[in-house]
């Protein structure tokens, strides 16, 4: 059951491998049981799998060279336990368009020292919305990623979101300096670190730049005329 860790609630096959675990498809991908360590470990079309929905035809078998085949409504997948790898390694992501009041930044803007340096990016009083856009570079099952993102001076925590969320929108942020996180992972890796990162100045407006109160400009102040006397 789900409950207990499995990636569905209808097992439909089940096969024991050379090192005693056991391999099993259901409804929701196939898992495999350590029964050492009682945990299961969970496959998905990420994983190769033609599809998710392996029950229905109850149909496994186990070949003597160790291989196995499971069959369901989705097709069939054949492989060698002992060469399936669990570890995965963590996508990289990378920012890939910020827009500043609906307007987008050009790639210079954005990456002044190369997509994978961080950019500093000073955001003008009035400009109000700032959107940041992300992505993984993982293309064997772009929805089965997830990601995080925070910004350093507003948010406390991450937050978590699924593949089909790939952007970042925050208004009317008050002036001071802010710094986007964004990180990803896959079903078994873990977060992408450091990520991705763009620092956001926020300017303030113009008329907060000088003193506390109004400021006459010396060209608006007026001149002293004077007067020379006739010998």
């Amino acid at each position: 059951m789900k409950r207990d860790g499995l990636p569905g609630d209808v097992v439909s096959c089940l096969l024991e491998d050379g090192s005693g675990d056991l391999w099993m498809s259901t409804n929701n991908g196939m898992a495999r049981l350590d029964r050492a360590a009682l945990t299961f470990t969970s496959f998905s079309v990420a994983d190769g799998l033609p599809g998710n929905d392996l029950s229905g035809w109850n149909a496994c078998d186990k070949a003597p060279s160790g291989e196995m085949v499971f069959g369901g409504f989705s097709g069939a997948t054949a492989f060698r336990p002992d060469q399936v790898s669990v570890a995965e390694t963590q996508p990289p992501v990378l920012i890939s368009e910020v827009r500043l009041g609906g307007a987008p930044l050009t790639p210079s803007e954005l990456h002044p020292r190369g997509i994978r340096q961080e950019a500093v990016l000073d955001v003008p009083s009035g400009r109000d919305e700032i959107v940041v856009s992300y992505a993984a570079l993982y293309f064997r099952a772009p929805s089965a990623v997830r990601y995080r993102y925070r910004l350093q001076g507003l948010d406390a925590d991450w937050r978590e979101v699924g593949s089909d969320q790939r952007m970042a929108s925050y208004n009317a942020l008050p002036a001071g300096a802010y710094r986007f996180e964004v990180q990803a992972r896959t079903g078994r890796s873990g977060w992408s670190v450091p990520g991705a990162a763009l620092t956001i100045n926020v300017l303030p407006p113009w008329w907060q730049t000088f003193g506390s109160g109004p400021r006459r400009s010396r060209l608006s102040q007026p001149r002293r005329s004077s007067r020379t006397g006739s010998a």
